[in-house]
């Protein structure tokens, strides 16, 4: 009871919370069928890290930033991308530091930022107004 308060208060002002139904309507987010497909990608994650280092970003911001970008190339190739950002779930480990055993796991949601075209406004906006109304 108290967290659906508080997430309910978080609902306006500077630190909005995203819900999954803030997401546009896309080609992505309709009925799953046998026609979905699964790819994946392997990135180093040394890369990663002095990528975050040398944009003063987070090892996360930098994922969403590159998962950003790659949707909203699928996207543009299809004539498909949607004015406002893409919105996704992104699992994160509720365990403090040396806490051990069992899982402790929450879930939130985040930008991509798919409605920004220059990767390094991406990153920005991605790190700073992944859980805020204004507009990019």
């Amino acid at each position: 009871g108290r967290g659906l308060i508080s997430l309910a208060l978080r609902r306006s002002g500077p630190d909005h919370v995203r819900l999954p139904f803030e997401a546009p309507a896309s080609i992505l987010n309709g009925r799953v069928t046998n026609a979905r497909r699964v790819a994946t990608q392997q990135l180093d994650l040394g890369t990663i890290r002095d990528v975050a280092k040398r944009e003063d970003a987070s090892v996360n911001d930098i994922f969403l930033a590159v998962c950003g970008a790659a949707l909203r190339r699928y996207l543009e190739d299809r004539d498909a991308l949607p004015d406002r950002p893409l919105i996704a779930g992104v699992p994160v480990n509720l365990r403090e530091e040396g806490q051990e055993g069992g899982n402790a796991v929450g879930f939130l949601w985040s930008s991509l930022a798919t409605d920004v075209a220059d990767p390094i406004e991406r990153l920005a906006a991605i790190g700073t107004k992944a859980f805020s109304d204004e507009p990019e």
